[in-house]
């Protein structure tokens, strides 16, 4: 099967991209790559109720080239194959801008990102605040920023999707608490802290989650009156982790990340006291 890139009127097919479906227990995924071609493989028990699959283009460049020539050709346009120029752009070709559009500010993309979690707009505001020209440069100048902030450890994303990345709670907690006056509390989700049910008056709670199977992270800013605490809470069963690696929704996971959850906000309300 070819992968295709769905909009929100056009499906072009890209070729240079395939997926197969396998009877398997684990993994979920996996992934071979070829000069020309991009090939996956994807266990029948993880996709959607349509049949399908949202995975990552490991060749962006390429992907969007194939978009763009298939759009082009649904429109009467006959386009060659993309070629992929590595270096500087050849003097010879011209490019002209034919059509413009501006993003939402800043502001709301990143908090909207950290609403919903998005973690390909993490990457790229990352790569965009950096400058760097790859993901690892990036992430170790996000890492330099943090320590210099009080952050102790190092990360090699901007989205927490890898479980390469080593921080301290006391460190995260730190960082969190130097950025308050950034105003960085403005950009997380509100959450009502509640006691047996019941939703704790005069409490501000803004927090960002981190979940992976059996990790789980909550981070924020706990607020009573006048006082303000930044906080940084790490779960994890790396023992577990490892055992399920490649899995999707593994058995135990569900549970084990809701009673982390509860623990958590047991935390939060233990500390809430010390506020008071």
């Amino acid at each position: 099967l070819s992968m295709s890139a769905p909009g929100r009127i056009y499906r072009p097919q890209i070729p240079s991209i395939g997926m197969r479906v396998e009877e398997r227990a684990a993994p979920s995924y996996a992934y071979q790559h070829a000069p020309e071609r991009e090939q996956w493989s994807v266990q029948r028990a993880v996709l959607g109720k349509d049949g399908g699959r949202w995975l990552p283009a490991r060749n962006p460049r390429r992907y969007a080239g194939e978009a763009f020539q298939a759009i082009c050709a649904q429109m009467g346009m006959e386009l060659p194959s993309p070629t992929i120029v590595e270096g500087q752009i050849p003097d010879a070709v011209m490019a002209v801008d034919i059509a413009q559009k501006e993003s939402r500010p800043y502001y709301d993309i990143a908090k909207s990102m950290l609403k919903l979690s998005t973690n390909l707009t993490a990457e790229v505001i990352g790569l965009t605040a950096s400058g760097a020209p790859t993901l690892r440069q990036s992430a170790l100048a996000l890492s330099q920023f943090a320590q210099a902030h009080g952050m102790r450890g190092a990360v090699v994303d901007h989205s927490g999707l890898s479980d390469q990345s080593r921080l301290t709670a006391g460190g995260l907690a730190m960082f969190m608490a130097w950025h308050h006056r950034n105003g960085l509390a403005d950009l997380l989700k509100p959450k009502i802290l509640r006691h047996k049910g019941k939703p704790m008056d005069g409490v501000d709670l803004r927090v960002k989650t981190g979940t992976l199977n059996f990790v789980s992270s909550l981070s924020g800013y706990l607020t009573y009156k006048d006082k303000s605490l930044g906080f940084a809470i790490l779960t994890a069963d790396m023992a577990r982790r490892e055992k399920v690696k490649g899995s999707e929704n593994p058995r135990g996971a569900k549970g084990w990340e809701a009673r982390s959850r509860s623990l958590q906000y047991a935390i939060l309300r233990d500390w809430l006291g010390h506020l008071r």
